[in-house]
Protein backbone atom coordinates (compact mmCIF):
# COMPACT_ATOMS: atom_id res chain seq x y z
CA UNK A 1 0.00 0.00 0.00
CA UNK A 2 1.28 3.18 -0.76
CA UNK A 3 -0.49 6.59 -0.77
CA UNK A 4 1.30 9.06 -3.79
CA UNK A 5 0.70 12.78 -4.34
CA UNK A 6 1.87 12.84 -7.73
CA UNK A 7 1.93 9.79 -10.10
CA UNK A 8 4.75 8.72 -12.17
CA UNK A 9 4.99 6.98 -15.67
CA UNK A 10 6.12 3.96 -13.68
CA UNK A 11 2.73 3.76 -11.44
CA UNK A 12 0.96 3.79 -14.24
CA UNK A 13 2.87 1.03 -15.82
CA UNK A 14 2.14 -1.07 -12.50
CA UNK A 15 -1.26 -0.71 -12.64
CA UNK A 16 -1.62 -1.63 -16.23
CA UNK A 17 0.54 -5.21 -15.15
CA UNK A 18 -1.06 -8.06 -15.04
CA UNK A 19 -2.82 -8.77 -11.44
CA UNK A 20 -4.51 -11.38 -9.40
CA UNK A 21 -8.06 -10.17 -9.89
CA UNK A 22 -10.80 -8.95 -9.55
CA UNK A 23 -9.44 -5.07 -10.02
CA UNK A 24 -11.40 -2.39 -8.48
CA UNK A 25 -10.67 1.19 -9.25
CA UNK A 26 -12.66 4.37 -8.03
CA UNK A 27 -12.65 7.32 -8.62
CA UNK A 28 -14.46 10.78 -6.87
CA UNK A 29 -13.69 14.22 -6.31
CA UNK A 30 -11.90 15.72 -3.34
CA UNK A 31 -11.39 18.93 -1.92
CA UNK A 32 -8.96 20.35 0.47
CA UNK A 33 -10.72 23.31 2.07
CA UNK A 34 -14.11 24.26 3.14
CA UNK A 35 -16.94 22.33 4.96
CA UNK A 36 -17.01 19.94 1.44
CA UNK A 37 -13.54 18.45 3.15
CA UNK A 38 -16.06 16.42 5.87
CA UNK A 39 -18.34 15.12 3.03
CA UNK A 40 -15.16 13.61 1.00
CA UNK A 41 -15.53 10.20 3.56
CA UNK A 42 -19.46 10.12 3.56
CA UNK A 43 -19.00 10.10 -0.69
CA UNK A 44 -16.29 7.62 -0.61
CA UNK A 45 -18.64 5.49 1.66
CA UNK A 46 -21.10 5.63 -0.62
CA UNK A 47 -18.97 4.80 -3.25
CA UNK A 48 -18.08 1.53 -1.80
CA UNK A 49 -21.61 0.47 -1.00
CA UNK A 50 -21.92 0.60 -4.76
CA UNK A 51 -18.70 -1.41 -5.58
CA UNK A 52 -20.14 -3.95 -2.70
CA UNK A 53 -23.50 -4.18 -4.34
CA UNK A 54 -21.09 -4.69 -7.96
CA UNK A 55 -19.63 -7.65 -6.31
CA UNK A 56 -22.71 -9.10 -4.62
CA UNK A 57 -25.09 -8.71 -8.35
CA UNK A 58 -21.73 -10.07 -10.11
CA UNK A 59 -21.83 -13.31 -7.70
CA UNK A 60 -18.30 -14.22 -9.40
CA UNK A 61 -16.65 -13.65 -6.29
CA UNK A 62 -16.12 -15.17 -2.89
CA UNK A 63 -17.05 -13.30 0.29
CA UNK A 64 -13.24 -13.57 0.98
CA UNK A 65 -12.50 -11.71 -1.70
CA UNK A 66 -15.39 -9.11 -1.19
CA UNK A 67 -13.26 -8.49 1.86
CA UNK A 68 -9.98 -8.27 0.89
CA UNK A 69 -11.57 -5.08 -1.63
CA UNK A 70 -13.75 -3.56 0.84
CA UNK A 71 -11.62 -3.51 3.99
CA UNK A 72 -9.00 -1.68 3.09
CA UNK A 73 -10.82 1.24 1.94
CA UNK A 74 -13.55 0.93 4.58
CA UNK A 75 -10.34 1.60 6.81
CA UNK A 76 -9.34 4.58 4.69
CA UNK A 77 -12.69 6.01 5.01
CA UNK A 78 -12.24 6.38 9.22
CA UNK A 79 -8.86 7.56 9.23
CA UNK A 80 -9.46 11.32 9.55
CA UNK A 81 -5.43 12.31 9.22
CA UNK A 82 -5.97 11.06 5.93
CA UNK A 83 -8.72 13.50 4.60
CA UNK A 84 -6.85 16.35 5.75
CA UNK A 85 -4.72 16.50 3.05
CA UNK A 86 -6.35 16.28 -0.01
CA UNK A 87 -6.36 17.46 -3.74
CA UNK A 88 -8.91 18.19 -6.55
CA UNK A 89 -9.26 14.58 -7.07
CA UNK A 90 -8.59 10.55 -5.81
CA UNK A 91 -8.06 7.44 -7.22
CA UNK A 92 -8.14 3.88 -5.81
CA UNK A 93 -6.92 0.65 -6.80
CA UNK A 94 -7.34 -2.75 -4.91
CA UNK A 95 -7.04 -6.21 -6.26
CA UNK A 96 -5.91 -9.12 -4.45
CA UNK A 97 -2.47 -8.34 -4.96
CA UNK A 98 -2.30 -4.50 -4.99
CA UNK A 99 -3.87 -1.46 -2.96
CA UNK A 100 -2.72 1.95 -4.17
CA UNK A 101 -3.93 5.46 -4.07
CA UNK A 102 -3.53 8.95 -5.73
CA UNK A 103 -4.61 12.22 -5.16
CA UNK A 104 -5.07 13.50 -8.19
CA UNK A 105 -4.31 17.29 -9.44
CA UNK A 106 -7.28 17.90 -11.44
CA UNK A 107 -11.50 16.75 -10.49
CA UNK A 108 -12.88 13.58 -11.64
CA UNK A 109 -16.25 12.23 -12.06
CA UNK A 110 -17.19 9.44 -9.40
CA UNK A 111 -16.69 5.89 -11.46
CA UNK A 112 -16.47 2.52 -9.71
CA UNK A 113 -15.15 0.04 -12.09
CA UNK A 114 -14.94 -3.59 -11.71
CA UNK A 115 -13.34 -5.70 -13.96
CA UNK A 116 -10.51 -7.97 -14.53
CA UNK A 117 -8.12 -4.52 -15.51
CA UNK A 118 -7.64 -1.34 -13.63
CA UNK A 119 -9.53 0.88 -14.99
CA UNK A 120 -6.91 3.50 -16.00
CA UNK A 121 -8.72 6.56 -18.55
CA UNK A 122 -9.38 9.07 -16.07
CA UNK A 123 -5.79 9.04 -14.97
CA UNK A 124 -4.70 9.74 -18.90
CA UNK A 125 -4.84 13.83 -18.80
CA UNK A 126 -1.36 13.30 -16.19
CA UNK A 127 0.16 11.48 -19.24
CA UNK A 128 -1.81 13.33 -22.29
CA UNK A 129 0.33 13.61 -25.64
CA UNK A 130 3.83 15.12 -25.32
CA UNK A 131 2.91 16.80 -21.79
CA UNK A 132 6.48 15.25 -20.69
CA UNK A 133 9.49 17.68 -20.81
CA UNK A 134 12.94 17.95 -18.86
CA UNK A 135 13.83 21.28 -16.88
CA UNK A 136 17.51 21.96 -16.09
CA UNK A 137 18.29 24.86 -13.57
CA UNK A 138 21.83 25.49 -13.52
CA UNK A 139 23.75 28.77 -11.97
CA UNK A 140 27.59 28.17 -10.88
CA UNK A 141 26.51 27.65 -7.40
CA UNK A 142 23.93 24.66 -7.83
CA UNK A 143 22.39 22.88 -10.58
CA UNK A 144 19.29 20.62 -10.35
CA UNK A 145 17.25 18.32 -12.78
CA UNK A 146 13.87 17.85 -13.15
CA UNK A 147 11.27 15.68 -15.29
CA UNK A 148 7.86 16.99 -15.56
CA UNK A 149 4.87 17.42 -16.87
CA UNK A 150 1.43 19.08 -16.77
CA UNK A 151 0.79 17.93 -13.23
CA UNK A 152 4.26 17.13 -11.95
CA UNK A 153 7.33 17.94 -11.17
CA UNK A 154 10.16 15.11 -10.01
CA UNK A 155 13.60 15.70 -9.11
CA UNK A 156 16.24 13.63 -10.83
CA UNK A 157 19.68 13.27 -9.37
CA UNK A 158 22.42 11.24 -11.64
CA UNK A 159 25.37 10.02 -10.06
CA UNK A 160 28.79 12.26 -11.62
CA UNK A 161 26.44 15.48 -12.12
CA UNK A 162 28.79 18.13 -10.72
CA UNK A 163 26.77 19.99 -8.17
CA UNK A 164 28.16 23.58 -8.61
CA UNK A 165 31.00 24.99 -10.47
CA UNK A 166 33.63 24.27 -7.73
CA UNK A 167 33.10 20.40 -7.76
CA UNK A 168 33.39 20.86 -11.62
CA UNK A 169 36.72 22.09 -11.23
CA UNK A 170 37.88 19.78 -8.63
CA UNK A 171 40.49 17.55 -10.06
CA UNK A 172 42.46 14.20 -8.62
CA UNK A 173 46.31 14.89 -7.35
CA UNK A 174 47.33 11.86 -8.44
CA UNK A 175 45.50 10.34 -12.02
CA UNK A 176 44.88 14.58 -13.25
CA UNK A 177 40.88 13.31 -13.76
CA UNK A 178 38.19 15.27 -12.46
CA UNK A 179 36.64 14.16 -9.26
CA UNK A 180 33.11 14.74 -8.28
CA UNK A 181 32.50 15.94 -4.57
CA UNK A 182 29.68 14.94 -3.20
CA UNK A 183 29.49 17.23 -0.29
CA UNK A 184 27.30 19.68 -1.55
CA UNK A 185 23.55 18.93 -0.79
CA UNK A 186 21.34 19.17 -3.38
CA UNK A 187 18.79 21.44 -0.88
CA UNK A 188 20.90 24.29 -1.13
CA UNK A 189 22.66 23.44 2.02
CA UNK A 190 26.58 22.66 2.72
CA UNK A 191 27.10 19.35 3.81
CA UNK A 192 31.08 19.93 4.05
CA UNK A 193 34.04 22.09 2.77
CA UNK A 194 33.11 22.93 -0.57
CA UNK A 195 32.92 26.50 -0.47
CA UNK A 196 30.29 28.27 -2.68
CA UNK A 197 33.04 31.42 -4.10
CA UNK A 198 31.07 31.78 -7.53
CA UNK A 199 28.56 34.74 -7.83
CA UNK A 200 25.91 34.28 -10.47
CA UNK A 201 27.84 37.02 -12.53
CA UNK A 202 31.61 36.73 -13.25
CA UNK A 203 33.44 40.10 -12.18
CA UNK A 204 35.56 40.15 -15.39
CA UNK A 205 34.78 38.61 -18.88
CA UNK A 206 38.00 36.84 -18.72
CA UNK A 207 38.67 33.66 -21.25
CA UNK A 208 40.02 31.43 -18.45
CA UNK A 209 36.62 32.29 -16.72
CA UNK A 210 34.82 31.74 -19.45
CA UNK A 211 36.56 28.30 -20.53
CA UNK A 212 36.07 27.55 -16.78
CA UNK A 213 31.73 27.75 -16.51
CA UNK A 214 32.11 25.99 -20.73
CA UNK A 215 33.97 23.54 -18.85
CA UNK A 216 31.19 22.89 -16.00
CA UNK A 217 27.95 22.86 -18.59
CA UNK A 218 30.15 20.37 -21.04
CA UNK A 219 29.94 18.16 -17.77
CA UNK A 220 26.79 18.47 -17.16
CA UNK A 221 25.90 18.08 -20.41
CA UNK A 222 27.35 14.37 -19.83
CA UNK A 223 25.78 13.57 -17.22
CA UNK A 224 22.21 14.28 -18.80
CA UNK A 225 23.17 12.20 -21.53
CA UNK A 226 22.22 9.37 -19.50
CA UNK A 227 18.57 9.94 -19.53
CA UNK A 228 18.17 12.24 -22.80
CA UNK A 229 19.93 9.91 -25.24
CA UNK A 230 16.76 8.44 -26.10
CA UNK A 231 14.44 11.03 -25.41
CA UNK A 232 12.75 13.59 -27.76
CA UNK A 233 11.29 16.08 -24.86
CA UNK A 234 11.77 19.36 -24.73
CA UNK A 235 14.58 20.49 -22.70
CA UNK A 236 14.31 23.72 -20.61
CA UNK A 237 16.78 25.69 -19.00
CA UNK A 238 16.52 27.86 -15.83
CA UNK A 239 19.38 30.32 -15.62
CA UNK A 240 20.64 33.77 -15.61
CA UNK A 241 20.83 35.43 -18.95
CA UNK A 242 24.40 35.27 -19.17
CA UNK A 243 25.52 31.91 -18.77
CA UNK A 244 22.61 30.71 -21.67
CA UNK A 245 24.77 31.13 -24.81
CA UNK A 246 27.58 29.12 -23.05
CA UNK A 247 25.40 26.49 -22.08
CA UNK A 248 23.90 26.18 -25.78
CA UNK A 249 28.16 25.95 -27.09
CA UNK A 250 28.16 23.19 -24.39
CA UNK A 251 24.63 21.01 -25.00
CA UNK A 252 24.71 18.05 -27.19
CA UNK A 253 20.93 17.62 -26.89
CA UNK A 254 18.60 18.59 -30.48
CA UNK A 255 15.85 19.29 -28.69
CA UNK A 256 16.46 22.59 -26.08
CA UNK A 257 14.41 24.97 -26.94
CA UNK A 258 15.59 28.37 -26.81
CA UNK A 259 13.21 30.54 -24.45
CA UNK A 260 14.46 30.12 -20.62
CA UNK A 261 13.53 30.87 -17.33
CA UNK A 262 15.18 34.15 -16.72
CA UNK A 263 17.02 35.04 -13.13
CA UNK A 264 18.86 33.49 -10.42
CA UNK A 265 17.35 29.57 -10.30
CA UNK A 266 18.32 29.18 -6.95
CA UNK A 267 15.71 31.53 -5.94
CA UNK A 268 13.47 29.56 -6.81
CA UNK A 269 11.40 26.26 -5.37
CA UNK A 270 10.97 23.20 -7.39
CA UNK A 271 7.41 23.90 -7.77
CA UNK A 272 7.97 27.90 -8.61
CA UNK A 273 10.12 26.61 -11.71
CA UNK A 274 7.58 23.88 -12.76
CA UNK A 275 4.94 26.57 -12.72
CA UNK A 276 7.06 28.91 -14.98
CA UNK A 277 8.48 26.18 -17.06
CA UNK A 278 5.37 24.87 -17.66
CA UNK A 279 3.74 28.18 -18.90
CA UNK A 280 6.58 27.81 -21.75
CA UNK A 281 6.49 24.69 -22.98
CA UNK A 282 2.24 24.39 -22.68
CA UNK A 283 2.47 26.27 -26.49
CA UNK A 284 4.76 23.99 -27.31
CA UNK A 285 2.15 20.57 -26.64
CA UNK A 286 -0.60 22.61 -27.66
CA UNK A 287 0.90 23.11 -31.32
CA UNK A 288 1.85 18.76 -31.22
CA UNK A 289 -2.23 18.28 -30.46
CA UNK A 290 -3.28 21.10 -33.06
CA UNK A 291 -1.36 19.51 -35.69
CA UNK A 292 -2.72 16.14 -35.22
CA UNK A 293 -6.55 17.72 -35.36
CA UNK A 294 -5.37 19.76 -38.49
CA UNK A 295 -4.08 16.13 -40.24
CA UNK A 296 -7.53 15.03 -39.17
CA UNK A 297 -9.69 17.87 -41.02
CA UNK A 298 -7.40 17.37 -43.98
CA UNK A 299 -7.72 13.76 -43.91
CA UNK A 300 -11.46 13.69 -43.32
CA UNK A 301 -11.92 15.88 -46.93
CA UNK A 302 -10.48 12.99 -48.89
CA UNK A 303 -10.68 9.65 -49.94
CA UNK A 304 -10.52 7.52 -46.99
CA UNK A 305 -10.48 4.83 -48.88
CA UNK A 306 -6.56 3.78 -47.10
CA UNK A 307 -7.91 4.24 -44.03
CA UNK A 308 -5.62 7.02 -42.08
CA UNK A 309 -8.14 8.11 -39.57
CA UNK A 310 -11.29 6.73 -38.20
CA UNK A 311 -14.11 7.17 -35.95
CA UNK A 312 -15.25 4.01 -35.38
CA UNK A 313 -14.78 1.26 -32.69
CA UNK A 314 -14.48 -1.67 -34.92
CA UNK A 315 -11.56 -0.41 -36.57
CA UNK A 316 -9.54 1.37 -33.55
CA UNK A 317 -9.63 -1.18 -31.31
CA UNK A 318 -7.93 -3.50 -33.15
CA UNK A 319 -5.66 -1.26 -34.45
CA UNK A 320 -4.53 0.12 -31.13
CA UNK A 321 -4.47 -3.50 -30.28
CA UNK A 322 -1.42 -3.97 -32.80
CA UNK A 323 0.44 -0.50 -31.82
CA UNK A 324 -1.14 1.22 -35.20
CA UNK A 325 -2.67 3.91 -33.45
CA UNK A 326 -0.40 7.61 -33.63
CA UNK A 327 -2.87 9.76 -32.51
CA UNK A 328 -6.13 8.81 -30.39
CA UNK A 329 -8.99 11.43 -29.02
CA UNK A 330 -11.41 10.21 -26.75
CA UNK A 331 -14.20 11.82 -24.90
CA UNK A 332 -13.67 12.44 -21.20
CA UNK A 333 -16.33 10.87 -18.46
CA UNK A 334 -17.87 8.75 -21.00
CA UNK A 335 -17.90 4.80 -21.08
CA UNK A 336 -18.37 2.21 -23.80
CA UNK A 337 -19.08 -1.04 -22.03
CA UNK A 338 -18.39 -4.32 -24.13
CA UNK A 339 -15.51 -7.09 -24.71
CA UNK A 340 -12.90 -7.30 -27.54
CA UNK A 341 -11.66 -10.93 -28.11
CA UNK A 342 -8.14 -10.62 -29.90
CA UNK A 343 -8.45 -14.21 -30.38
CA UNK A 344 -11.39 -13.69 -32.42
CA UNK A 345 -11.30 -10.22 -33.64
CA UNK A 346 -14.81 -9.97 -31.55
CA UNK A 347 -16.53 -7.20 -30.26
CA UNK A 348 -19.43 -7.03 -28.13
CA UNK A 349 -20.79 -3.69 -27.54
CA UNK A 350 -23.20 -3.35 -24.50
CA UNK A 351 -25.46 -0.52 -24.16
CA UNK A 352 -25.28 -1.15 -20.38
CA UNK A 353 -22.18 -2.29 -18.12
CA UNK A 354 -22.38 -6.08 -18.01
CA UNK A 355 -20.27 -8.63 -15.89
CA UNK A 356 -16.95 -8.88 -16.84
CA UNK A 357 -17.13 -5.82 -18.72
CA UNK A 358 -14.39 -3.49 -19.88
CA UNK A 359 -14.62 0.40 -21.16
CA UNK A 360 -13.62 -0.20 -24.61
CA UNK A 361 -12.86 3.61 -24.86
CA UNK A 362 -10.43 3.02 -21.97
CA UNK A 363 -8.87 -0.45 -23.94
CA UNK A 364 -8.37 1.62 -26.83
CA UNK A 365 -6.19 4.40 -24.26
CA UNK A 366 -4.42 1.73 -22.72
CA UNK A 367 -3.45 0.04 -25.94
CA UNK A 368 -2.19 3.56 -27.78
CA UNK A 369 -0.54 4.73 -24.73
CA UNK A 370 1.61 1.27 -24.37
CA UNK A 371 2.62 1.02 -28.01
CA UNK A 372 3.78 4.75 -27.67
CA UNK A 373 1.09 6.76 -29.10
CA UNK A 374 -0.45 9.85 -27.92
CA UNK A 375 -3.88 9.78 -26.19
CA UNK A 376 -5.73 13.05 -25.84
CA UNK A 377 -8.85 12.86 -23.44
CA UNK A 378 -10.68 15.49 -24.13
CA UNK A 379 -14.46 17.11 -24.30
CA UNK A 380 -16.63 15.60 -26.53
CA UNK A 381 -16.59 19.02 -28.31
CA UNK A 382 -13.03 18.89 -28.68
CA UNK A 383 -13.07 14.81 -30.68
CA UNK A 384 -12.50 15.15 -34.09
CA UNK A 385 -15.55 14.98 -35.75
CA UNK A 386 -17.28 15.60 -31.87
CA UNK A 387 -17.32 11.67 -31.60
CA UNK A 388 -17.08 9.39 -29.05
CA UNK A 389 -13.14 8.49 -30.13
CA UNK A 390 -11.30 9.15 -33.03
CA UNK A 391 -7.91 8.05 -34.07
CA UNK A 392 -5.44 8.75 -37.11
CA UNK A 393 -3.24 5.91 -37.67
CA UNK A 394 0.79 5.63 -38.30
CA UNK A 395 -0.36 3.20 -41.50
CA UNK A 396 -3.36 2.60 -43.50
CA UNK A 397 -5.38 0.24 -41.36
CA UNK A 398 -7.43 -2.39 -43.20
CA UNK A 399 -8.65 -3.98 -39.83
CA UNK A 400 -11.87 -4.79 -38.88
CA UNK A 401 -13.25 -6.45 -36.46
CA UNK A 402 -16.72 -7.79 -36.18
CA UNK A 403 -18.71 -6.37 -34.20
CA UNK A 404 -22.18 -7.66 -32.40
CA UNK A 405 -24.41 -4.77 -30.41
CA UNK A 406 -26.83 -5.84 -27.47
Amino acid sequence: MKYIESMSKDDLELLLSKHNGPCMSIFMPTHFTGPDIRQDPIRLKNILHQAEQKIIESGLYSPKVKEILLKPIMNLIEQEQFWRFQSKGLAIFVSQDIFEYFRLPFKTEELVVITNNFHIKPLLPLFRGDGKFYLLAISLNLVRFFECTHYTVKQIYLEGMPLNLDDALKYDDESGKPTFSHSFSPHGGSGGSTGLVHGQILGSDTDYEKKEILNFFQRVNDSLHIVLKNQKSPLLLATVDRNFPIYKEANSYPYMIDEIIHGNPDTLTEHQLHDKGWKIVNPLFKQTEKNFIERFNQLSNVNNEAKWISYELEEIIPASYYGQVEALFIAENEQQWGKFDPDTNVIHLHQEERTGDQDLLDLAAVNTYTNGGNVYVVSRQQVPGTKQIAALFRYPSAIRTTITIR
